[in-house]
């Protein structure tokens, strides 16, 4: 993997065998991510081959999707739906999914089942997570990080799932962790992945015998000097030294290699002109359940050779094929399931926005302006004996339509990709067909509600109301099609707005100008002819039009241009513009779905913490020399160059380069 003349991956070449645990280990910046999200399927290679489940995942559809799992480490979404809701919701998108009130048991959160995502603590959080990522049953199953903010209890009934997972039904684990004591325990093999190229791969004994062959002994002497020797025999040096001393060793210590040792040393060769390719039986192509080299594991039935599960679960379907049956989902079944689960989703997002008090005065509130302009407007309609306010009111309700599709649309669109909700569904089979579904059902409850409510408020003082089937009919086709000329625009605005903060600034501004000169709030005919001109092109100044035919009076034309409601230009105009939004939201919000990624998901939320300020980091970091790396775990260090606190673990390596940089390059601690 390249990115111009920056090589991030260098022939990386593994195997990982169906139904192991393996572990990649590497610092940061050493290329982890990348290869883990080329094996999803988030980020295209630049060179090589790959075959995930025997399918290239860039080329991956929904049937492949439905045989995997993710856990990312950055996800933040679906913050207002309770735990056994979203879990039961993405139970709908597998065709044999796990029993979502067993799942809650299996992680822990039975008493957390009715309680909302964004009150769980952080620990309980990573569990959610967990639970979605296994709900599909998976037949493989990444992990990135998944241990983060879990208490040690919480860790330990994670590592029995992981374990029970792998053991009991067969799942092939990709587990990425810093946590080498972690690594050690679960993981059948571990890659050490350093500088983008795999350093050691192995069993953990294999590689904690990697870098050192010679044991550590130390000792105190009868002279009272401490002592120390390297040796391939241990044991064979404490029986002479017991023979020497005729009685017990003072002090005495055995210390063997161990894979932090090995680590460390692979970390330390970085830079260097080895390949890291030592063993040629690991130059066997980056594959998951490829058909060389099964390795079987204590316990179970089989050895993956004829195509079982492990433990005598059996025969794993083929691909694109699920249990339900043995057979996929076909034909009207794969529109049919996104079609169910986006009605579901959006009954249950329509359901939140009723709950959500915050929300809902906010579309209150929007009613309440305009019954508040209508009541101070006391003029007529020029040229007529119309209220100035039944034509205000009439074209707010236009707007408010525009600023549903246009406005809020795009806003819940950033929001939801910064929090992860796109890429969870990127990942789930049929889950952006799902998420359109739901999106489009949102908002014409949320569209039809607002009108609603605001014609039966003005319907209270006088206000406007469409008269007789005519007037109906016009209002519904003339809002049905307003709605298709503005929600594929917001859409569109959604997919290439950066993020919330600037999204309701880059949108407001343009939004109030089209309010202004469109002649929503009063006759377009007041304007200059220029400014006119320049209004017509936008759908608002037709939307206004097209319900000022429905709710107002025929003698209310005398204040349009043409001295007529044009209904046909309406028509064409918002058809037009409902062409050119489905342009340009289908092939943006796809180029947006496909740049979502766990690590773009997790640089948007750095910045967002770090207040907005870019992160420019190189892509292969390298980790300082010998002598300027961070102390031991637990080392305390006083302060150092400029009044620095310097400090142990991940910020030490941060404190000691603004202390050199202060110091002139040089190394000074208190």
């Amino acid at each position: 993997m390249s990115y111009g003349s920056t090589h991030v991956l260098r022939g990386v070449d593994l195997e990982i065998r169906r139904g192991e645990i393996f572990a990649l280990l590497g610092p940061n910046g050493a290329g982890k991510t990348t290869t883990v999200e080329i094996l999803e399927g988030f980020r295209q290679r630049s060179a090589g081959e790959v075959r995930v489940l025997g399918t290239d995942p860039a080329r991956a559809d929904d049937a492949w999707r439905g045989r995997i799992g993710l856990v990312l480490q950055s996800w933040r979404d679906h913050r207002r739906w309770q735990v056994a809701e979203l879990l039961t919701h993405f139970a709908t998108y597998y065709p044999d999914p796990r029993d979502p009130a067993e799942l809650l048991d299996l992680v822990g959160l039975t008493h957390q089942a009715r309680q909302r995502v964004d009150r769980l603590s952080g620990g309980q959080r990573r569990r959610v997570d967990v639970a979605l990522g296994i709900i599909g049953r998976p037949e493989l199953l990444f992990l990135d990080e998944p241990t983060t903010g879990f208490d040690p209890e919480a860790r330990r009934d994670f590592h029995d799932l992981i374990e029970r997972l792998a053991r009991t039904e067969g799942v092939t684990i990709l587990l990425t962790t810093h946590d080498l004591a972690e690594a050690e325990r679960l993981a059948d093999r571990i890659a050490m992945l350093v500088d983008g190229r795999i350093r050691a791969c192995g069993t953990p004994a294999e590689l904690a015998r990697r870098a050192a062959a010679q044991a550590e002994v130390r000792w105190t002497a009868p002279d009272g000097r401490p002592r120390h020797e390297r040796t391939a025999d241990p044991s064979g040096l404490v029986w002479e030294l017991h023979r020497e001393t005729a009685g017990p060793i003072a002090d005495l210590e055995v210390r063997r290699p161990t894979l932090e040792d090995t680590y460390l040393h692979m970390v330390h060769r970085q830079g260097t002109d080895t390949d890291g390719t030592d063993d040629d039986a690991h130059r066997t192509g980056l594959a998951a359940g490829g058909d060389t080299g099964r390795q079987r594991h204590e316990g179970d039935g089989h050895d993956g050779d004829d195509g079982h599960r492990p433990g005598g679960a059996g025969p794993r379907p083929r691909c694109g094929e699920r249990r339900r049956g043995g057979r996929a989902r076909r034909g009207p079944a794969r529109v049919a399931a996104p079609l169910r689960a986006g009605l579901r989703r959006g009954g249950i997002e329509l359901r939140h926005l009723l709950r959500d008090r915050k929300e809902m005065s906010g579309h209150l509130a929007n009613v309440v302006v305009a019954l508040l302009l209508a009541t101070f407007i006391s003029d007529d309609v020029p040229g007529t004996r119309i209220p100035m306010a039944q034509l205000t009111l009439s074209g707010f309700a236009a707007y408010l339509l525009f600023q549903i599709g246009v406005i809020n649309l795009p806003q819940m669109l950033v929001t939801e990709r910064e929090e992860g909700t796109l890429l969870r569904l990127r990942a789930t089979p049929g889950g952006i067909p799902a998420y359109l579904v739901a999106k489009s059902l949102l908002i014409v409850g949320v569209a039809v509600a607002t009108l609603v409510v605001l014609l039966g408020a003005a319907a209270l003082v006088d206000g406007p109301l469409p008269h007789g089937p005519g007037g109906w009919l016009t209002l519904l086709w003339v809002t049905g099609l307003g709605l298709l000329a503005v929600v594929p625009l917001g859409a569109a605005i959604g997919a290439v707005l950066p993020n919330p903060r600037e999204a309701l600034a880059l949108i407001m501004l343009p939004a109030m100008a089209l309010l202004v000169t469109s002649g929503a709030m009063f006759p377009i005919t007041t304007m200059p002819t220029v400014v006119q001109n320049i209004a017509s092109v936008f759908p608002l100044r037709w939307m206004a039009q097209g319900l000022r035919a429905s709710l107002l009076p025929d003698a209310a034309r005398a204040a349009e241009p043409a001295g007529s409601w044009q209904l046909p230009t309406v028509a064409m105009v918002l058809a037009a513009w409902a062409v050119l939004g489905f342009l340009l939201a289908v092939p943006l919000l796809r180029r947006a779905a496909r740049r979502e990624s766990g690590s773009r998901l997790t640089a948007r939320q750095t910045r967002a913490q770090l207040g907005g300020a870019p992160r420019r980091e190189p892509a292969a970091r390298r980790p300082a020399p010998p002598h300027l790396r961070a102390p031991p775990r637990g080392a305390v260090w006083g302060r150092g160059v400029g009044g620095a606190r310097a400090v142990a673990g991940p910020a030490a390596d941060v404190a000691g380069r603004c202390a050199r940089r202060a110091n002139g390059g040089r190394r000074r601690t208190a």
